[in-house]
């Protein structure tokens, strides 16, 4: 039997914490760059609800669109991240930025990324009300 490739703890938490933190969060495009880069392969596929986006330049774009329309929210991650092999996710919640610092829940949803070599290779956003599977 082949041995299974498991994520390492301290990679899957960097990975799963800084795509929503250090990308989608990252209101300054400079360094949100360079998580990108740290984050991703070059030939990312990112699978939104509404579309399929390919590679950093996609990636950055479609964080700097998800701030541009939310101007003062944030994300806050809910629980740990959890790893099965390769796959990692996470929940999160995100709204409005409170004068008290804390996230006015708007929306609860959760990143499934999927690792290669240290880095994301695939990712989905799942987004509780918008997809769903309805009955």
């Amino acid at each position: 039997m082949a041995q299974a490739y498991i994520i390492p703890d301290e990679t899957a938490k960097k990975l799963a914490y800084g795509n929503l933190l250090d990308v989608f969060s990252n209101r300054d495009p400079q360094s949100r760059l360079v998580a990108v880069k740290e984050t991703y392969h070059s030939d990312v596929t990112f699978y939104a609800p509404d579309a399929t986006h390919t590679g950093h330049d996609a990636v950055n774009a479609e964080a700097q669109k998800l701030l541009d329309e939310r101007p003062g929210w944030g994300f806050v991650p809910q629980g740990g991240v959890t790893r099965n092999h390769d796959m990692l996710y996470l929940a999160w919640e995100l709204g409005p930025v409170g004068d008290d610092g804390l996230v006015k829940v708007r929306v609860k949803g959760a990143d499934v990324l999927i690792v290669e070599q240290g880095k994301v290779k695939k990712f989905w956003v799942i987004i509780e009300g918008v997809t769903d599977v309805k009955a």
